[in-house]
Order: C-alpha cells, then structure tokens, then sequence
C-alpha cells in the first residue's frame, strides 16, 4: 500500500495524505508483534524434523491480525474506519 501510494503522501496538497499516513501508522502499529525472522525459521526446523509435519504452519501472524481475519469484512472494515478515526485522519 505504501509504495503505491508514495505520490500521494508525498504531495502536500493531496486531500488524501492525512488518511494514508493515518493508515500507514496503523498498519505498521498492527504488524508490530510478528514473529522475526528467528522464530520463523524455527518453526520450520521443526516442521522439516516431524515424523507427521502440519500441512500448514502459522509463524508470523500477529493475534490481532488473526482476530481481525476472522471478522467479517463489514464489521473489519468498521473497526479499522473507528481506528482511522480515532487516530485523527
């Protein structure tokens, strides 16, 4: 989203520089607690070293994250618009 969006934030007249550095800041607030690269590798030893490995593996998604994957999309899109205006955009 940042990179596409670079021009805009960059512009000091863009009407939509507010919102987008609002939303930049939560989503870097948001992904705050992944897991490093560290922890990722583990999970991989572990998974390469189990007689029955998981078809999938979860490493690197924060709780809120995974939370807000379960919502609905209605009610994900409310609560990030409530963010965003709490945040001042």
């Amino acid at each position: 989203m940042t990179a596409r969006s670079r021009a805009t934030l960059e512009d000091p007249w863009s009407p939509y520089r507010d919102l987008n550095e609002k939303n930049e800041a939560l989503t870097v607030q948001l992904r705050g607690g992944e897991a490093a690269p560290e922890a990722v590798s583990r999970i991989v030893l572990k998974a390469l070293a189990a007689r029955r490995p998981k078809a999938r593996c979860t490493a690197a998604i924060p709780l809120t994250a995974r939370l807000l994957c379960r919502l609905s999309p209605g009610l994900r899109d409310r609560l990030w618009a409530g963010a965003l205006a709490r945040a001042g955009a």
